[in-house]
C-alpha cells in the first residue's frame, strides 16, 4: 500500500534490499513494479 500522496512526487528512494542500496525511481513505476495499491494512508499534509 502506497499513500496517495506519493503520486504528486518526481521520484522516491526506496530500499534496494541491502544497506546503503537505494533505488531512485518515479512513483507510478514504483506502483507498478510492485502491483502496490494507492490510498490516502496519511492525514498529514
Amino acid at each position: 500500500m502506497l499513500d496517495s500522496s506519493a503520486l504528486t512526487l518526481e521520484t522516491l528512494l526506496v530500499s534496494g534490499g541491502k544497506r546503503g542500496l537505494d533505488i531512485e525511481l518515479a512513483p507510478a513505476d514504483l506502483v507498478r513494479l510492485t502491483s502496490a495499491a494507492t490510498a490516502p494512508i496519511s492525514s498529514l499534509a
